[in-house]
């Protein structure tokens, strides 16, 4: 996208008043807020050019949210709180999504199994992360920089095989279904005690770290064959 001073140069930031796309030679740096030199003339402030810095340039603009509105720095504040929602007001939806994915995954599955509790940590981390990059990511679009939409974990889901997608969906059906087997069996044979019944809540308890086991032994032979051609 090119500048709407200079067309021969490339946007850098964008006006945080008039939304205008600008280069760095045109944006005026108001204590750390972003404007073009016609608002900044509109304002009275002194024009000084290259007050920007032009590491902050971007090299792509493809993905890139560019502001066309201000902030509320209330209402991101309160989304942040939710893993993901933050990021979505600002724009950010790619970032969003995979945040609460994650983080909302991470609970479904200490929820379901039992011996999956030390997950518990991991999705606290996330909220915190989450907080925090919703944080910087709203400082650097209140100041006119462009971010770019982009997923933590760099993955394009349209190039998965839709077998893996498969095989992973029953892979995971599986797991739930002989969960809440091992749990109601018990109970419908009314076993509560003994022998039987422990070995029903070993095997229950088993199913989440054996599945784990396997999914590792796979990784280790496909890599090993990877690694022999």
């Amino acid at each position: 996208m090119n500048s709407i001073n200079h067309e021969e140069q490339n946007t850098t930031f964008v006006c945080n008043e008039c939304g205008n796309e600008v280069c760095s030679e045109c944006a005026v740096n108001n204590d750390g807020v972003v404007l073009c030199k016609e608002c900044a003339e509109k304002k009275g402030l002194p024009i000084i050019k290259n007050v920007i810095n032009n590491e902050s340039k971007v090299d792509s603009p493809v993905n890139n949210f560019k502001v066309k509105r201000k902030i509320s720095t209330f209402w991101t504040t309160v989304f942040s709180f939710i893993p993901g929602a933050g990021h979505m007001y600002l724009g950010l939806m790619q970032r969003g999504l995979q945040i609460m994915f994650a983080f909302f995954g991470v609970i479904a599955l200490s929820n379901i199994f039992t011996t999956a509790d030390f997950l518990n940590p991991f999705a606290v981390i996330i909220w915190f992360y989450s907080v925090f990059d919703c944080y910087h990511l709203r400082k650097k679009v209140q100041h006119g920089e462009n971010i770019q939409d982009e997923m933590i974990v760099d993955m394009n889901l349209k190039e998965v095989n839709p077998v893996y997608w498969g095989g992973g969906l029953i892979v995971l059906g599986s797991l739930i279904l002989l969960n809440e087997l091992f749990y109601q069996l018990p109970y419908m044979f009314h076993i509560h005690d003994g022998f039987v019944y422990h070995a029903f809540k070993f095997l229950k308890a088993a199913i989440f770290p054996v599945a784990l086991i396997v999914f590792g032994i796979v990784l280790l032979r496909k890599s090993r064959r990877n690694t022999s051609v």
